[in-house]
Protein backbone atom coordinates (compact mmCIF):
# COMPACT_ATOMS: atom_id res chain seq x y z
CA UNK A 1 0.00 0.00 0.00
CA UNK A 2 3.03 2.73 0.74
CA UNK A 3 4.72 1.79 -2.68
CA UNK A 4 1.10 2.25 -4.22
CA UNK A 5 0.41 5.52 -2.56
CA UNK A 6 3.98 7.27 -2.93
CA UNK A 7 3.94 6.10 -6.42
CA UNK A 8 0.48 7.45 -7.80
CA UNK A 9 1.24 10.78 -5.47
CA UNK A 10 4.68 11.05 -7.63
CA UNK A 11 2.59 10.88 -11.04
CA UNK A 12 -0.33 13.36 -9.75
CA UNK A 13 2.00 15.90 -8.09
CA UNK A 14 5.32 15.58 -10.61
CA UNK A 15 3.80 15.52 -14.14
CA UNK A 16 0.89 17.00 -15.66
CA UNK A 17 -2.43 16.04 -15.41
CA UNK A 18 -4.29 16.36 -18.85
CA UNK A 19 -7.66 15.64 -19.70
CA UNK A 20 -6.89 11.99 -20.75
CA UNK A 21 -5.25 11.01 -18.02
CA UNK A 22 -8.37 11.84 -16.06
CA UNK A 23 -10.61 10.32 -18.20
CA UNK A 24 -8.82 6.86 -17.96
CA UNK A 25 -8.55 7.39 -14.19
CA UNK A 26 -12.21 7.32 -13.58
CA UNK A 27 -13.43 5.20 -16.39
CA UNK A 28 -10.54 2.41 -16.03
CA UNK A 29 -8.16 3.18 -13.33
CA UNK A 30 -4.23 3.13 -13.29
CA UNK A 31 -2.33 -0.25 -13.97
CA UNK A 32 -0.04 -0.97 -10.76
CA UNK A 33 2.38 -3.51 -11.65
CA UNK A 34 4.62 -5.64 -9.41
CA UNK A 35 7.57 -7.95 -10.09
CA UNK A 36 8.60 -10.60 -7.74
CA UNK A 37 12.39 -12.91 -7.76
CA UNK A 38 11.19 -14.95 -4.93
CA UNK A 39 11.56 -18.87 -5.07
CA UNK A 40 9.36 -21.05 -4.06
CA UNK A 41 11.47 -23.43 -2.13
CA UNK A 42 12.10 -22.71 2.12
CA UNK A 43 11.08 -19.94 3.13
CA UNK A 44 10.57 -17.74 0.35
CA UNK A 45 7.24 -20.10 -1.10
CA UNK A 46 5.79 -18.21 2.54
CA UNK A 47 7.08 -14.83 1.05
CA UNK A 48 5.72 -15.44 -2.27
CA UNK A 49 2.27 -16.35 -0.86
CA UNK A 50 2.01 -13.54 1.74
CA UNK A 51 2.69 -10.88 -1.53
CA UNK A 52 0.12 -12.57 -3.86
CA UNK A 53 -2.65 -11.99 -1.00
CA UNK A 54 -1.89 -8.59 0.16
CA UNK A 55 -1.48 -7.37 -3.92
CA UNK A 56 -4.58 -9.45 -4.55
CA UNK A 57 -6.28 -6.93 -1.79
CA UNK A 58 -5.43 -3.89 -3.59
CA UNK A 59 -7.91 -4.51 -5.78
CA UNK A 60 -10.44 -3.94 -3.53
CA UNK A 61 -8.95 -0.42 -2.08
CA UNK A 62 -10.83 3.10 -2.93
CA UNK A 63 -9.10 5.59 -4.40
CA UNK A 64 -10.60 9.20 -4.12
CA UNK A 65 -8.87 12.25 -5.70
CA UNK A 66 -9.55 15.62 -3.46
CA UNK A 67 -8.43 18.88 -4.10
CA UNK A 68 -5.44 19.96 -2.46
CA UNK A 69 -6.55 23.74 -0.92
CA UNK A 70 -4.62 26.09 1.35
CA UNK A 71 -1.63 25.00 3.45
CA UNK A 72 -2.44 21.25 2.38
CA UNK A 73 -1.33 22.05 -0.78
CA UNK A 74 2.18 22.61 0.62
CA UNK A 75 2.98 19.71 2.01
CA UNK A 76 -0.20 17.15 0.59
CA UNK A 77 -0.30 13.91 2.69
CA UNK A 78 -2.91 11.21 1.32
CA UNK A 79 -5.81 10.19 4.04
CA UNK A 80 -7.00 6.22 4.22
CA UNK A 81 -10.04 5.48 6.22
CA UNK A 82 -11.69 2.33 6.96
CA UNK A 83 -10.66 -1.77 7.38
CA UNK A 84 -9.01 -4.09 6.15
CA UNK A 85 -12.04 -5.72 3.87
CA UNK A 86 -12.72 -1.43 2.77
CA UNK A 87 -10.01 0.58 2.31
CA UNK A 88 -10.34 4.18 1.15
CA UNK A 89 -7.21 6.31 0.50
CA UNK A 90 -8.48 10.34 -0.46
CA UNK A 91 -5.23 11.51 -2.92
CA UNK A 92 -4.46 15.43 -2.83
CA UNK A 93 -3.69 16.60 -5.86
CA UNK A 94 -3.36 20.56 -7.06
CA UNK A 95 -6.32 22.97 -7.24
CA UNK A 96 -5.99 23.62 -10.87
CA UNK A 97 -6.41 19.72 -11.78
CA UNK A 98 -9.68 18.59 -11.52
CA UNK A 99 -12.00 19.75 -14.35
CA UNK A 100 -14.42 21.96 -11.44
CA UNK A 101 -14.75 23.14 -7.84
CA UNK A 102 -16.40 20.52 -5.80
CA UNK A 103 -15.45 17.30 -8.16
CA UNK A 104 -13.85 14.22 -7.44
CA UNK A 105 -12.81 11.53 -9.42
CA UNK A 106 -12.87 7.80 -7.85
CA UNK A 107 -10.97 4.53 -9.00
CA UNK A 108 -9.87 1.41 -8.22
CA UNK A 109 -6.28 -0.12 -9.71
CA UNK A 110 -5.76 -3.43 -11.04
CA UNK A 111 -2.60 -4.98 -9.89
CA UNK A 112 -0.79 -7.48 -11.62
CA UNK A 113 2.08 -9.15 -10.04
CA UNK A 114 4.41 -11.64 -11.65
CA UNK A 115 7.26 -13.62 -10.09
CA UNK A 116 10.18 -16.34 -10.82
CA UNK A 117 13.07 -17.46 -9.32
CA UNK A 118 16.35 -16.94 -10.35
CA UNK A 119 19.01 -18.88 -8.39
CA UNK A 120 19.98 -21.95 -7.44
CA UNK A 121 17.20 -22.63 -5.10
CA UNK A 122 14.71 -22.20 -8.47
CA UNK A 123 16.23 -25.17 -10.08
CA UNK A 124 15.28 -27.20 -6.87
CA UNK A 125 11.53 -25.88 -6.65
CA UNK A 126 11.35 -26.85 -10.27
CA UNK A 127 12.29 -30.57 -9.86
CA UNK A 128 10.51 -30.40 -6.67
CA UNK A 129 7.24 -29.78 -8.33
CA UNK A 130 6.68 -26.34 -5.92
CA UNK A 131 6.55 -23.75 -8.80
CA UNK A 132 2.81 -25.41 -9.76
CA UNK A 133 1.46 -22.43 -8.25
CA UNK A 134 3.38 -19.83 -9.83
CA UNK A 135 3.15 -20.83 -13.13
CA UNK A 136 -0.11 -20.40 -12.23
CA UNK A 137 -0.32 -17.26 -10.85
CA UNK A 138 1.51 -15.78 -13.56
CA UNK A 139 -0.51 -16.76 -16.02
CA UNK A 140 -3.59 -15.86 -14.51
CA UNK A 141 -1.98 -12.11 -13.91
CA UNK A 142 -1.11 -11.74 -17.82
CA UNK A 143 -4.87 -12.51 -18.64
CA UNK A 144 -5.78 -10.14 -16.10
CA UNK A 145 -3.24 -7.81 -17.86
CA UNK A 146 -4.59 -8.61 -21.31
CA UNK A 147 -8.22 -7.93 -20.53
CA UNK A 148 -7.00 -4.26 -18.77
CA UNK A 149 -5.23 -3.67 -21.90
CA UNK A 150 -8.76 -4.41 -24.30
CA UNK A 151 -10.37 -2.11 -21.97
CA UNK A 152 -8.03 0.83 -22.05
CA UNK A 153 -8.33 0.17 -26.15
CA UNK A 154 -11.69 0.74 -25.96
CA UNK A 155 -11.63 4.28 -24.50
CA UNK A 156 -9.48 5.23 -27.67
CA UNK A 157 -6.80 7.67 -25.96
CA UNK A 158 -4.59 8.10 -28.89
CA UNK A 159 -3.56 4.07 -29.65
CA UNK A 160 -3.16 3.86 -33.12
CA UNK A 161 -3.51 -0.27 -32.75
CA UNK A 162 -6.90 0.09 -31.34
CA UNK A 163 -8.16 -3.54 -32.91
CA UNK A 164 -5.18 -5.34 -31.99
CA UNK A 165 -4.77 -7.54 -28.72
CA UNK A 166 -2.38 -7.48 -26.61
CA UNK A 167 -1.13 -10.67 -28.01
CA UNK A 168 -0.84 -9.54 -31.19
CA UNK A 169 1.11 -7.04 -30.34
CA UNK A 170 3.56 -9.22 -28.19
CA UNK A 171 3.93 -11.34 -31.04
CA UNK A 172 4.10 -14.99 -31.96
CA UNK A 173 6.13 -16.15 -29.23
CA UNK A 174 4.00 -15.68 -26.43
CA UNK A 175 1.66 -17.99 -28.07
CA UNK A 176 4.10 -20.40 -28.90
CA UNK A 177 4.86 -20.09 -25.09
CA UNK A 178 1.91 -20.30 -23.51
CA UNK A 179 1.89 -24.32 -23.40
CA UNK A 180 4.75 -25.34 -22.03
CA UNK A 181 5.32 -24.96 -18.04
CA UNK A 182 8.92 -23.38 -18.56
CA UNK A 183 7.00 -20.68 -20.37
CA UNK A 184 4.54 -19.81 -18.33
CA UNK A 185 6.75 -19.84 -15.58
CA UNK A 186 8.90 -17.14 -17.59
CA UNK A 187 5.91 -14.65 -17.94
CA UNK A 188 7.74 -11.72 -15.73
CA UNK A 189 9.41 -11.10 -18.51
CA UNK A 190 6.51 -10.88 -20.72
CA UNK A 191 4.45 -9.16 -18.43
CA UNK A 192 7.11 -6.72 -18.64
CA UNK A 193 7.46 -6.02 -21.90
CA UNK A 194 3.49 -5.76 -21.89
CA UNK A 195 3.31 -3.51 -19.33
CA UNK A 196 6.39 -0.81 -21.09
CA UNK A 197 4.05 -1.57 -24.39
CA UNK A 198 1.22 0.03 -22.53
CA UNK A 199 2.80 2.57 -21.03
CA UNK A 200 3.68 3.67 -24.68
CA UNK A 201 0.90 4.14 -25.64
CA UNK A 202 -0.48 5.84 -22.34
CA UNK A 203 2.15 8.15 -23.35
CA UNK A 204 3.73 8.24 -20.03
CA UNK A 205 6.74 6.23 -20.64
CA UNK A 206 9.00 5.41 -23.59
CA UNK A 207 10.68 1.98 -23.93
CA UNK A 208 13.65 1.35 -26.08
CA UNK A 209 13.52 -2.21 -26.57
CA UNK A 210 11.48 -4.87 -28.59
CA UNK A 211 8.04 -5.27 -26.74
CA UNK A 212 7.69 -9.28 -28.15
CA UNK A 213 11.15 -9.50 -26.91
CA UNK A 214 10.76 -12.67 -24.32
CA UNK A 215 13.40 -14.39 -22.61
CA UNK A 216 14.77 -17.97 -23.48
CA UNK A 217 13.27 -20.31 -21.51
CA UNK A 218 16.53 -21.64 -19.75
CA UNK A 219 18.54 -24.64 -19.53
CA UNK A 220 16.06 -27.96 -18.37
CA UNK A 221 15.82 -28.93 -14.91
CA UNK A 222 17.17 -31.98 -13.42
CA UNK A 223 14.97 -35.09 -14.02
CA UNK A 224 12.15 -35.73 -11.12
CA UNK A 225 14.10 -38.88 -10.31
CA UNK A 226 16.81 -37.50 -8.97
CA UNK A 227 14.53 -34.74 -6.43
CA UNK A 228 15.22 -36.75 -3.17
CA UNK A 229 19.22 -35.89 -4.15
CA UNK A 230 19.05 -33.03 -4.64
CA UNK A 231 16.95 -31.96 -1.44
CA UNK A 232 19.35 -34.18 0.64
CA UNK A 233 22.14 -32.35 -1.06
CA UNK A 234 21.37 -28.90 -0.59
CA UNK A 235 19.97 -29.53 2.62
CA UNK A 236 23.19 -31.00 3.92
CA UNK A 237 24.72 -26.96 2.92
Amino acid sequence: MTALVSSLMLRLWGSELDMGYLVMLRDLGPLAYFEGLLTLYGNEADMWSNMCIAIEDLSAVSFQLVQAQGEASLAPTPRITGSRQALEVQLPVPEHSLPGKGISISFKITPVFFNIGINEKASFAETLGQTREQHRSNWDNYLRLSQYFGRYRKLGLGSDDAGESLQSLLGERLQERQDTPCGRGRLPADGRAAVHLLKERQGSHRHGGDPGAVSSPGPRVPAARQAPALRAQYDAK
